[in-house]
């Protein structure tokens, strides 16, 4: 019987409701407090350890280059494969366009522990393989729909423009719509990111040996699965604070250079 249930457990002897965890006024806490002399004292006084965050730091260190691997692997295959998917939804050709619309839309909808339980359990690849093949199947649409939807804001006339002034189709695509696609599409890229480095954790449910896997072993190992979990939120907070931070100088500057030129 847990701590939250003793909390919350109406007892159906006297009909009351026990005040707090291992409270003696209910029959149903007396036999399992009679068996664990010092739960109640474990449950209120708990003392924090963060001693074991540097005990463990090689597990946490190996989780978080595990978790680098996925989240730069995962980032330039996705944002490859989302070019390629975006560029051809904007195909003139009706039967390319539907199909990449078909991608997207199908791995949009399918949730991402799904798609790795299916490349793990079903195609029977190794785990890092399936998570990360996982992770970018499932972020490339996103990225596809963000580089259609950045190329797409582009105002029409701007094209009629530059081919009147005698430019050809690939110094178009070269001077006029990818530096106005690229300042349009830095900030969701950088939102998905940061998603993509999140969803890393799902990883976990095959077997990577990633961030949050490494804190389930050690709060296994030593029972400290708060120190260990506050570990791991501040780590990925840190991580997608620099990748926010970094898009966010890059985005000044290519401002910058626009108002130069």
């Amino acid at each position: 019987m847990t701590c939250a249930k003793l909390a919350t457990y109406t007892c159906p002897v006297n009909q009351t409701t026990c005040s707090r965890a291992g409270s003696p006024d209910c029959p149903l806490a007396r036999p399992f407090l009679s068996r664990n002399p010092g739960f109640r004292e474990a449950a209120i006084h708990y003392s924090f350890s963060w001693q074991v965050l540097f005990e463990y730091r090689d597990m946490l260190l190996r989780g978080v280059l595990v978790t680098l691997q996925l989240s730069i692997l995962g980032f330039v295959l996705s944002a490859a494969l989302g070019i390629v998917i975006g560029l051809c939804r904007l195909s003139s050709n009706r039967t390319v366009s539907m199909l990449a619309r078909g991608y997207v839309e199908f791995f949009r909808n399918v949730p991402l522990v799904v798609q790795i339980f299916f490349l793990y359990f079903g195609v029977g690849m190794g785990s890092f393989s399936a998570g990360l093949l996982g992770i970018v199947l499932y972020s490339a649409p996103y990225i596809a729909e963000i580089i259609r939807s950045g190329i797409s804001s582009i105002p029409r006339a701007q094209y009629e423009a530059a081919h009147a002034s005698g430019l050809r189709p690939l110094q178009v695509a070269r001077y006029v719509v990818l530096p106005q696609a690229i300042a349009i599409v830095l900030p969701p890229l950088a939102t998905e990111g940061v998603n993509l480095v999140k969803n890393t954790a799902v990883a976990l449910t095959v077997g990577v040996e990633e961030l949050t896997f490494m804190t389930q072993e050690i709060d296994s190992v030593t029972f400290r699965g708060f120190e260990a979990a506050t570990a791991a939120t501040l780590i990925y907070v840190v991580l997608c604070l620099v990748i926010l931070q970094a898009v966010a100088l890059l985005e000044r500057h290519l401002k910058f250079e626009t108002r130069v030129m």
